[in-house]
Protein backbone atom coordinates (compact mmCIF):
# COMPACT_ATOMS: atom_id res chain seq x y z
CA UNK A 1 0.00 0.00 0.00
CA UNK A 2 1.45 3.37 -1.12
CA UNK A 3 0.78 6.75 0.49
CA UNK A 4 0.24 9.69 -1.42
CA UNK A 5 2.72 12.82 -0.50
CA UNK A 6 -0.70 14.90 0.49
CA UNK A 7 -1.78 12.01 2.56
CA UNK A 8 1.29 12.27 5.02
CA UNK A 9 1.29 14.93 7.49
CA UNK A 10 4.84 16.42 9.01
CA UNK A 11 4.64 16.33 12.54
CA UNK A 12 4.62 19.75 14.21
CA UNK A 13 6.43 19.63 17.97
CA UNK A 14 6.20 22.34 20.16
CA UNK A 15 8.81 22.93 22.71
CA UNK A 16 7.55 23.44 26.02
CA UNK A 17 9.24 26.35 27.78
CA UNK A 18 10.08 25.83 31.64
CA UNK A 19 9.88 27.84 34.19
CA UNK A 20 13.20 29.33 33.94
CA UNK A 21 12.52 30.12 30.38
CA UNK A 22 9.93 31.85 31.37
CA UNK A 23 11.00 33.62 34.41
CA UNK A 24 14.36 34.61 31.90
CA UNK A 25 12.02 36.45 29.56
CA UNK A 26 9.69 38.00 32.14
CA UNK A 27 13.04 40.12 33.92
CA UNK A 28 13.76 42.58 31.50
CA UNK A 29 10.45 43.78 31.27
CA UNK A 30 9.77 43.69 34.74
CA UNK A 31 13.08 45.63 35.24
CA UNK A 32 11.63 48.09 32.40
CA UNK A 33 8.81 48.36 34.45
CA UNK A 34 10.15 49.12 37.62
CA UNK A 35 12.48 52.20 35.68
CA UNK A 36 9.84 53.70 34.36
CA UNK A 37 7.57 53.42 37.40
CA UNK A 38 10.55 55.21 38.97
CA UNK A 39 11.53 57.53 36.50
CA UNK A 40 7.85 58.99 36.33
CA UNK A 41 7.51 59.59 39.91
CA UNK A 42 9.34 62.95 40.16
CA UNK A 43 7.50 63.80 36.62
CA UNK A 44 3.70 63.00 38.73
CA UNK A 45 4.80 65.11 41.58
CA UNK A 46 5.78 68.25 39.42
CA UNK A 47 2.71 67.94 37.77
CA UNK A 48 0.80 67.50 40.74
CA UNK A 49 2.64 70.08 42.96
CA UNK A 50 1.50 72.75 40.18
CA UNK A 51 -1.58 72.29 41.71
CA UNK A 52 -0.83 73.51 45.23
CA UNK A 53 -0.49 76.70 46.99
CA UNK A 54 3.41 77.78 47.35
CA UNK A 55 3.24 77.28 51.54
CA UNK A 56 1.32 73.87 50.96
CA UNK A 57 3.79 72.80 48.20
CA UNK A 58 7.10 73.34 50.76
CA UNK A 59 4.86 71.94 53.86
CA UNK A 60 3.51 68.83 52.56
CA UNK A 61 5.34 68.06 49.08
CA UNK A 62 4.73 63.99 48.55
CA UNK A 63 0.55 64.82 48.52
CA UNK A 64 -1.89 65.22 46.47
CA UNK A 65 -3.72 68.32 46.45
CA UNK A 66 -6.66 66.83 47.48
CA UNK A 67 -6.00 64.06 50.59
CA UNK A 68 -7.28 62.82 53.60
CA UNK A 69 -5.89 63.32 56.55
CA UNK A 70 -5.96 61.92 60.12
CA UNK A 71 -3.59 63.62 61.95
CA UNK A 72 -7.21 65.40 63.97
CA UNK A 73 -9.56 62.20 63.34
CA UNK A 74 -10.35 61.90 59.22
CA UNK A 75 -10.79 65.19 57.45
CA UNK A 76 -10.68 65.89 53.66
CA UNK A 77 -8.01 68.62 52.78
CA UNK A 78 -8.40 70.61 50.14
CA UNK A 79 -5.10 72.50 48.72
CA UNK A 80 -5.86 72.60 45.03
CA UNK A 81 -5.80 75.82 44.01
CA UNK A 82 -4.72 76.95 40.09
CA UNK A 83 -3.23 80.10 41.48
CA UNK A 84 0.54 79.11 39.85
CA UNK A 85 -1.40 78.87 36.55
CA UNK A 86 -2.26 82.03 36.75
CA UNK A 87 0.19 83.72 37.67
CA UNK A 88 2.49 82.31 34.95
CA UNK A 89 -0.16 83.97 32.53
CA UNK A 90 -0.69 87.29 33.33
CA UNK A 91 2.95 87.77 34.73
CA UNK A 92 5.30 85.88 32.20
CA UNK A 93 4.81 86.73 28.46
CA UNK A 94 4.44 83.02 27.78
CA UNK A 95 2.78 82.78 24.48
CA UNK A 96 5.50 85.59 23.16
CA UNK A 97 8.31 82.35 24.37
CA UNK A 98 6.04 79.65 22.34
CA UNK A 99 5.39 81.84 19.60
CA UNK A 100 9.56 82.35 19.47
CA UNK A 101 10.03 78.50 20.11
CA UNK A 102 8.30 77.73 17.44
CA UNK A 103 9.84 80.46 14.88
CA UNK A 104 13.22 79.67 15.98
CA UNK A 105 12.50 75.56 15.91
CA UNK A 106 10.97 75.67 12.65
CA UNK A 107 13.43 77.78 10.91
CA UNK A 108 16.33 76.41 11.99
CA UNK A 109 15.38 73.16 11.54
CA UNK A 110 14.53 73.80 7.99
CA UNK A 111 17.58 75.02 6.94
CA UNK A 112 19.56 72.46 9.04
CA UNK A 113 17.79 69.42 7.33
CA UNK A 114 18.62 71.47 3.73
CA UNK A 115 22.08 72.21 4.38
CA UNK A 116 22.96 68.75 6.07
CA UNK A 117 21.19 66.82 3.18
CA UNK A 118 23.07 68.89 0.62
CA UNK A 119 26.40 68.02 2.21
CA UNK A 120 25.87 64.09 3.10
CA UNK A 121 25.00 63.81 -0.51
CA UNK A 122 27.88 65.64 -1.51
CA UNK A 123 30.49 63.89 0.64
CA UNK A 124 29.09 60.60 -0.53
CA UNK A 125 28.49 60.71 -4.43
CA UNK A 126 31.54 62.98 -5.08
CA UNK A 127 35.20 62.41 -4.81
CA UNK A 128 36.86 65.82 -4.98
CA UNK A 129 39.81 67.09 -3.55
CA UNK A 130 39.87 67.57 0.06
CA UNK A 131 37.42 65.57 1.05
CA UNK A 132 39.02 63.85 3.94
CA UNK A 133 39.98 67.01 5.43
CA UNK A 134 36.34 68.00 4.74
CA UNK A 135 35.13 64.67 6.96
CA UNK A 136 37.41 65.18 9.33
CA UNK A 137 36.21 68.84 10.21
CA UNK A 138 32.75 67.71 10.58
CA UNK A 139 33.94 65.04 12.57
CA UNK A 140 35.64 66.82 15.08
CA UNK A 141 32.84 69.69 14.40
CA UNK A 142 30.71 67.33 16.41
CA UNK A 143 32.99 65.93 19.01
CA UNK A 144 34.01 69.34 20.24
CA UNK A 145 31.13 70.59 22.40
CA UNK A 146 29.74 73.67 21.68
CA UNK A 147 29.79 75.70 25.27
CA UNK A 148 33.78 75.73 24.72
CA UNK A 149 32.39 78.68 22.21
CA UNK A 150 29.61 80.25 23.93
CA UNK A 151 31.72 83.38 25.02
CA UNK A 152 32.76 83.97 21.53
CA UNK A 153 29.60 83.59 19.83
CA UNK A 154 28.21 86.08 22.21
CA UNK A 155 30.29 88.56 21.18
CA UNK A 156 30.39 87.81 17.88
CA UNK A 157 26.67 88.47 17.94
CA UNK A 158 27.18 91.57 19.66
CA UNK A 159 29.43 92.41 17.64
CA UNK A 160 27.04 92.03 14.39
CA UNK A 161 23.96 93.99 16.77
CA UNK A 162 22.20 90.50 16.64
CA UNK A 163 22.35 90.13 20.57
CA UNK A 164 19.24 89.29 22.35
CA UNK A 165 17.27 88.25 18.48
CA UNK A 166 15.59 85.34 16.92
CA UNK A 167 18.26 85.63 14.28
CA UNK A 168 21.19 84.85 16.81
CA UNK A 169 19.58 81.74 18.19
CA UNK A 170 18.55 80.74 14.73
CA UNK A 171 22.00 81.56 13.36
CA UNK A 172 24.10 79.80 16.49
CA UNK A 173 21.69 76.48 16.25
CA UNK A 174 22.16 76.27 12.52
CA UNK A 175 25.98 76.74 12.78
Amino acid sequence: MTQKISDTKPKVTVARRTLGDRLRSIFPYALLIGYSFVALIPIVLIILNSFKERRDLFRVPYQPPLWFSFEDGFQFVNTFTLEGYQSVFERAQIFQYFFNSIVVTTVSLTFILLLGAMIAYALTEYNFRGIRFLTVYLILGIMIPARLGTVRMIELMTDLGLYNTRLALILVYIA
